[in-house]
């Protein structure tokens, strides 16, 4: 299907919907792609050129930042009221986790800043 020495590019799309979130993945070879792009963009001299670099810096990215967790049984969970107190799993002495697309980027600390809720990255995930 590819040549073993073909490098890819791999594109990834992430749709949520009610139902849930589904992600999907194309493998596609990098030449071919470069040639069907670069044709497209001959066939169209209205279209302005874009640079890639100023496309990809503009694609939004969605960071995800949870104090913590916790397990509660249905029970519980049908039992809670304002003013009830839920204990999570995350120790108040340690920073939180950061997440970019499901995986952790960075670690920090949630505070204030003024009237917003921030979150004060203190060290990059490599």
């Amino acid at each position: 299907m590819f040549l073993s020495n073909e490098y890819m590019i791999v594109v990834n799309f992430a749709i949520n919907a009610l139902a849930g979130k589904c992600v999907i993945q194309w493998a596609l070879p990098r030449t071919a792609t470069s040639q069907a792009l670069a044709s497209f963009v001959e066939s169209n001299p209205s279209r302005p050129a874009v640079d890639p670099r100023e496309a990809v810096t503009n694609i939004p990215v969605e960071l995800v930042v949870q104090l913590g967790q916790a397990q509660l049984s249905m029970n519980d969970l049908t039992q809670l009221d304002v003013g009830d107190i839920v204990i999570l799993d995350q120790r108040i002495d340690e920073p939180i986790v950061a997440l970019i697309d499901d995986a952790p980027f960075y670690k920090g600390w949630p505070g204030r800043a003024g009237a917003d809720t921030v979150f004060k990255i203190n060290r990059i995930i490599s």
